[in-house]
């Protein structure tokens, strides 16, 4: 709902450290989706966190409501819905989904889902952010 969307945006946009961000996710247990999540990763990013910086509850925090996101991903029914997941994909490497194999085969086998919906855009977009995520954990 797109209101809905812009009032949660305008709450990530307020946050100002990790903690407040995870909690308004958290709180979102119904309807957080990879657009929300991808959202609140760049709000992260700009407040310069990165996964090595959160503590280790926070990673835990982070790797739940990842796994929670990509559980519920509806598979994409056109190529602007199959984007925004590309685009959500290459935000959430910057920051790392997670070091979590569980999670990380959650997301493998979500992509194996979406891939032949993908464009080359969109490929694009899912192998810079898995790209970034195995930088993230061989840092890790």
């Amino acid at each position: 709902i797109p209101w809905y969307r812009s009032c949660v945006e305008e709450a990530l946009c307020r946050c100002e450290n990790p903690n407040q961000i995870l909690s308004l996710c958290k709180g979102m247990v119904e309807t957080l989706n990879l657009d929300t999540l991808a959202f609140a990763a760049g709000r992260m990013i700009g407040l310069n966190i990165t996964h090595k910086s959160m503590t280790p509850f926070q990673r835990a925090q982070w790797q739940e409501c990842v796994s929670l996101a990509f559980e519920r991903a509806p598979i994409p029914e056109n190529e602007k819905q199959s984007r925004c997941i590309g685009e959500a994909i290459e935000v959430l490497g910057h920051l790392g989904f997670s070091p979590d194999n569980r999670i990380m085969s959650i997301i493998m086998n979500y992509l194996l889902l979406t891939l032949p919906k993908c464009d080359l855009r969109t490929l694009t977009n899912i192998l810079i952010g898995l790209t970034l995520q195995c930088a993230v954990r061989v840092w890790d």
